[in-house]
């Protein structure tokens, strides 16, 4: 059976709301902590991950499960902009083609890697600590975007994004492995005290209406991003 962790406590598994999902580690070394109230998201319940600290499902979804488009949000807190938060999630597809390391910075920005060919792709402001709500939208037979906000740098805007490699429209995003955290078998380290709060995933690209200036106005990615904002004071 399933043992609810308690404030404090290290676990081995993160289970999804829908469907029968869960991001395991096994390792006790290697394992994040509960918190049911954080010092961030305005007390509320956080994994926290330090270090090398990381959960997988490898296989998560079976191929054509998870095709283009889709659309992720987390909400995460960032301790520290340096080098070491470079990774804090990913999501791979069977044959490598899509590796989403998308949760931290690369030339200042939010980014994710594609494997192949390989590149960077970035979007959004400058990079910064504090709480975040993310998001981004992959269609392979439309147009990418990237949502952010962050109390202290942007409300709610959509922003492109670049890329230095070219899109696959056949991706399987999570076939081979969803991780959380440290990448790599806990190679590429979090910064200590990085927090996910909530990750969502959609198998469709929700509709978003915009302002002149490209903030978030109306639309189902803006009502996530209300329901985000309000329930972790963001």
């Amino acid at each position: 059976g399933t043992t609810l962790a308690t404030d404090g406590q290290s676990i081995s598994g993160w289970g999804s709301r829908v469907g029968d999902y869960t991001i395991d580690q096994a390792t006790a070394s290697k394992q994040p902590t509960f918190e049911t109230t954080s010092a961030n998201f305005d007390g509320g319940k956080t994994i926290t991950f330090d270090g090398g600290d990381w959960l997988q499902k490898a296989p998560m979804l079976d191929a054509g499960t998870l095709t283009s488009p889709t659309t992720l949000f987390m909400v995460m807190h960032v301790p520290s902009t340096g080098a070491s938060i470079k990774y804090s999630g990913s999501a791979d597809d069977s044959a490598g083609a899509w590796k989403i390391d998308a949760y931290g910075p690369y030339g200042s920005k939010w980014s994710y890697y594609v494997g192949t060919p390989a590149g960077y792709v970035s979007a959004g402001p400058s990079f910064a600590t504090g709480d975040w709500i993310i998001c981004w939208n992959f269609d392979a037979s439309g147009t990418d975007y990237f949502y952010a906000s962050h109390a202290g740098v942007v409300g709610k805007r959509r922003y492109s994004v670049a890329y230095t490699a070219t899109e696959s429209g056949d991706m399987n995003l999570f076939n081979a492995a969803l991780t959380l955290g440290a990448q790599y078998a806990g190679g590429y380290r979090v910064a200590n005290t990085t927090e996910i709060a909530e990750f969502m995933i959609f198998n469709s690209t929700l509709s978003a209406e915009v302002d002149g200036s490209d903030d978030l106005t109306g639309g189902e990615t803006n009502t996530v991003f209300d329901y985000l904002k309000a329930k972790y004071d963001i």
